[in-house]
């Protein structure tokens, strides 16, 4: 068993090596994830990530055995980042499951909003034709855990009364669709506005929760039908 490199017994230059290596492969990862979702796998060229990172291509070649190596690896790594998170509200929460739901939602689309990793999702749209898999980590590593977490919160609604019986699938599209557009917005889209003002990520956000909110929730005239 190799010894921890933070143990006493390791020496000081083994240390610092270590900490650089696992620095230098933290830099390569955030600078392919941007070079990616800048340029899309085809364009993209091994050496401007290294560029990009401040390394010689060789270098990038001691960690990655090719740039297609490199591509599925900073994919799987920030997919894992985009899961809702598994943690619901304390059993202390004072709310409903409307706001139960505002609280967990409205969380994990701000955080999609200030996380580079979420650029991934740009990779994801534009690279699935060449790397069918992709579909598959999509579905594990996002729609699993979403389902996991929201529906659970969605199904408690609907069973509560406080929320529609609405296809759960469908619900759960909708709440996946606005991190979708803030991604391509940030990503892509950024240099054009309805208004001709900046994209207000905050609001747009809070806009998104109300609407989802008010259609989930059951009124008395749906109270009321068959």
């Amino acid at each position: 068993m190799p010894l921890d490199p933070a143990a006493p017994g390791v020496p000081r230059s083994q240390r610092r090596t270590r900490r650089r290596k696992e620095a230098r492969y933290g830099e390569l990862m955030r600078a392919a994830l941007a070079e990616f979702v800048e340029r899309g796998f085809t364009a993209s060229r091994a050496e401007d990530v290294a560029e990009r990172a401040g390394v010689s291509k060789g270098t990038l070649y001691l960690y990655f055995r090719s740039k297609e190596d490199l591509f599925k690896a900073v994919v799987c790594e920030n997919l894992a980042l985009l899961r809702v998170n598994e943690a619901e509200p304390s059993e202390e929460f004072k709310g409903g499951d409307a706001e139960r739901l505002r609280a967990v939602v409205g969380e994990w689309w701000k955080r999609g909003a200030r996380e580079p990793a979420f650029g991934v999702l740009k990779i994801i749209a534009g690279e699935t034709r060449t790397f069918p898999a992709l579909a598959e980590l999509w579905a594990a590593q996002v729609v699993a855990p979403l389902r996991e977490v929201l529906g659970k919160a969605i199904l408690r609604g609907i069973a509560s009364g406080e929320f529609r019986r609405l296809p759960l699938d469908d619900v759960l599209y909708s709440l996946i669709a606005p991190l979708l557009f803030i991604a391509m917005n940030q990503q892509s889209l950024a240099a054009f506005s309805m208004t001709g003002e900046a994209f207000d990520v905050d609001r747009y956000i809070s806009t998104q929760l109300e609407l989802l909110l008010a259609g989930l929730k059951r009124t008395a005239d749906a109270a009321t039908r068959p």
